[in-house]
């Protein structure tokens, strides 16, 4: 899930176990990492766009 009033993101991935793994991303600096495609982005590209100032108005 991507927040959209901050940064933030909760991912939940399966395992090849079966068991489910939570995480969580906080913070512009955060990098969302991916494993399964072998992807990492940073929080900051996600809300590259989003302007927080006027959400909060």
């Amino acid at each position: 899930m991507i927040d959209q009033y901050t940064f933030a993101v909760e991912q939940f991935a399966k395992q090849a176990e079966g068991q489910w793994i939570f995480k969580e991303y906080e913070g512009e600096e955060a990098v969302l990492v991916l494993d399964s495609i072998d992807f990492q982005i940073a929080l900051r590209d996600i809300y590259e766009r989003v302007n927080f100032e006027l959400i909060e108005e």
